[in-house]
């Protein structure tokens, strides 16, 4: 069996696959697709798959994240300057 882990970004997916019985992991990088961040997904488990030898069949669990439009469901709470600095990489305390 084999798990994978995937996290679908603004400008990157990474996806990573590690063996259960061998332990052998792999990386596997590649552009997201914001307008449907499931080929970019679908995409890089292909590659991963290819990579390892494995089959879908093997993937136990597989695991995803994400962070797209998380900065606009906040806002929708109502913090636009605390999520605009954030985004920014500027350290604000949200009180």
């Amino acid at each position: 069996m084999i798990r994978i882990g995937i996290d679908v970004g603004g400008t990157f997916t990474d996806l990573v696959v590690v063996d259960e019985t061998s332990g052998a992991a792999r990386h596997f990088k590649l552009l997201s697709t914001p307008s449907d961040p499931a080929a970019a997904v679908a995409d890089g488990v292909a590659a991963l798959l290819q990579q390892s030898g494995a089959t879908g069949e093997a993937i136990a669990d597989p695991t995803a994240e994400t962070v797209l439009r998380t900065g606009d469901r906040l806002r929708l709470f109502g913090l636009p300057r605390q999520i605009d600095a954030l985004l920014s990489g500027s350290q604000v305390l949200i009180e």
